[in-house]
């Protein structure tokens, strides 16, 4: 089981791959309290509804599209939207430490569980395979960033997603070969995106 702290009240879980999705209460503006926990800021602000509105769909809903489509045609158009969609938020990432300056949001967390199994999961069995995650030199970092928050990276299981996505949502591995790969001691490593901001806490 696995405890998670937010906003002040404690709750007992079974670990799975969809426990980051769930971090963020309704309010969709947070900051890590010294503690890991999510915390609602005072002076909250819109996030803007076109960047987030097409980071969920082009790339949360994108992957799944590209990996459950029918046609050539289809996967194509889905593919060629993800990645343009990545190469667009690389950029963006490269001037700030999360999407909207130094402060966690709502976006980052939905854009963190596709991040988490992306390499994983999503570059080989949904076939969206043009760049792994960690060939985004600012994405992977702002990634690695975020698992090492102890909210994120200890609800994160890639044992788990890794056995979901190539057993069940995979029809062309009848036998249930889990990969062993990739190698996920690399997320420890220094990301080194505090010059980007004035710091964010809960580090672990």
């Amino acid at each position: 089981m696995v405890t998670d702290t937010i906003n002040g009240t404690s709750n007992q879980r079974k670990p799975t791959t969809q426990t980051a999705s769930r971090i963020a209460t309704s309010e969709s503006e947070h900051e890590i309290s010294e503690t890991g926990a999510f915390v609602r800021q005072r002076n909250r602000f819109t996030v803007p509804a076109v960047v987030d509105l097409k980071t969920g769909k082009v790339v949360n809903n994108g992957v799944y599209k590209a990996g459950f489509v029918r046609t050539r045609e289809a996967y194509g158009t889905a593919y060629a939207l993800v990645f343009r969609r990545l190469d667009w938020l690389d950029g963006r990432l490269s001037q700030s430490r999360c999407l909207f300056g130094d402060t966690l949001t709502d976006s980052d967390i939905r854009l963190w569980v596709t991040l988490a199994r992306f390499d994983a999961a999503y570059y080989n069995a949904f076939r969206v395979n043009r760049n792994r995650l960690i060939d985004f030199p600012s994405l992977w970092a702002y990634a690695r960033d975020l698992y090492q928050i102890p909210a994120f990276g200890e609800n994160t299981w890639f044992d788990h997603i890794k056995a979901h996505y190539h057993v069940c949502c995979d029809p062309g591995n009848p036998f249930g070969i889990i990969p062993k790969g990739p190698d996920t001691s690399c997320w420890d490593t220094p990301h080194r995106r505090e010059r980007l901001s004035g710091g964010m806490s809960g580090r672990r």
